[in-house]
């Protein structure tokens, strides 16, 4: 028998009981703690609702977002915020399981608390255009093309193949340098997306399921 992707959370969880649900968030936005508490309480209602939807609300007792605070994150550029996320897992801070928590981590800049605190959007509800959203940071250089100016846009299903991929076509000719390494892979994610959906389609098929070059927040 298949599972379902909340099923198989459930089953990841059950099968490791010091696992936990949910994103490391590294808070980059200082300017208005009422604010920062009005974000992290739509976040935790928003998500409490979306497990409860997907038949697996009992799991929101696993949800930890292990908030990373420390004004000298005010305002850090997404290679700061990786740099962070990959020294607290070589920290050892967890248990490292491979869970998609070890794989990317959560950027909560002035942008995307701002997009959560002037929209008066109810938690309840489901913002399928990703008004509302964060930017997540993958652990590893899953794109060698990408920049630090430049961030991924999640696989828009609406929209046809070969409308997303011809700019990669036009260009084929053309003699480009080699990328530099170790560059910072990174999109933005509607909340309505981020857990349970991104995060069981970072456990598989993996970062390349939804993430792609652009600058807007779509949909899974």
């Amino acid at each position: 028998m298949v599972l379902d992707e909340n099923e198989q959370i459930r089953a990841k969880l059950e099968r490791y009981p010091d696992a936990k649900l949910g994103f490391v968030v590294y808070r980059c936005a200082y300017k208005d703690d009422a604010e920062w508490n009005q974000f992290m309480e739509y976040l935790n209602t928003h998500t409490r609702h979306n497990l409860e939807s997907g038949g697996i609300g009992d799991l929101y007792s696993r949800l930890d977002w292990n908030v990373q605070q420390d004004l000298s994150l005010d305002g850090a550029s997404k290679k700061k915020v990786r740099e962070e996320f990959r020294k607290w897992i070589n920290e050892e801070h967890e248990i490292n399981l491979g869970m998609p928590r070890h794989r990317a981590c959560v950027m909560a800049d002035q942008d995307s608390v701002e997009s959560v605190v002037k929209d008066p959007m109810p938690p309840e509800e489901h913002d399928m255009f990703g008004v509302k959203w964060v930017r997540l940071i993958s652990r590893y250089d899953e794109d060698p093309e990408s920049d630090d100016d430049e961030e991924l846009e999640l696989f828009d299903p609406s929209r046809p193949l070969d409308e997303q991929r011809g700019d990669d076509e036009e260009e084929e000719d053309v003699e480009t340098p080699p990328p530099p390494k170790d560059e910072v892979s990174s999109t933005r994610v509607g909340l309505s997306y981020l857990v349970p959906r991104v995060y069981s389609l970072l456990e598989a098929p993996g970062w390349h399921s939804f993430a792609r070059k652009d600058g807007r927040a779509a949909r899974p």
